[in-house]
């Protein structure tokens, strides 16, 4: 994803806001926040959901090279996958997604952009969990199953307004049930 310095510090911006007020960030938000003018923002970006997709694409770049960076490092396998599966830049720690079914009903576009976005970009997991089966590590499992456990478990705990932990801690909680398994001793 290429794109110029303008746009990053939009993005930025959107994102800090989207931390504070969710989906119920404006236009008007960011070009107060950024003191810039609001044509300034309708020249990048047609509508707010154009916006939107181009801040979930800024991000999920940003969560692939978190991904690509703890493959490449020395951790040890174990936590390796159980990083890798969950990545999330600590800049978007923070984030905690309530409005997806707003974002559903509102900006379809985008919901459909989140929803690619979770699916696709699977294949530096797989090739490191097929290291580990090669290696013996790894149970021989079904990934595309794992693939649709995983996915299907975000995309319910950005729309689940009830968690008693944050997004991030029910995503750790998620990932120790995955590689831990739910049987002791089995």
């Amino acid at each position: 994803m290429d794109i110029d310095k303008k746009h990053i510090n939009v993005l930025e911006t959107a994102i800090n806001l989207f931390k504070v007020k969710g989906l119920r960030f404006t236009l008007q938000d960011i070009c107060t926040e950024m003191h810039i003018a609001k044509k300034t923002i309708y020249t990048m970006y047609a509508t707010k959901e154009d916006l939107l997709i181009e801040m979930m694409n800024y991000v999920f770049t940003n969560i692939q090279l978190d991904k690509q960076q703890i493959i490449q490092s020395d951790l040890p396998y174990y936590e390796k996958v159980k990083k890798v599966m969950i990545a999330l830049p600590e800049q978007y720690q923070m984030i905690e997604f309530k409005d997806i079914d707003l974002l559903k009903c509102k900006y379809p576009r985008a919901y459909d952009n989140l929803t690619y976005q979770l699916d696709s970009n699977w294949d530096p997991i797989f090739d490191l969990l097929n290291k580990g089966k090669e290696e013996g590590l790894v149970n021989d499992i079904d990934l595309d199953i794992l693939r649709h456990m995983v996915t299907g478990t975000i995309e319910n705990l950005m729309i689940d307004n009830n968690l008693k932990d944050s997004y991030m801690e029910s995503l750790e909680k998620m990932i120790n049930i995955i590689m831990n398994g739910l049987m002791k001793g089995v």
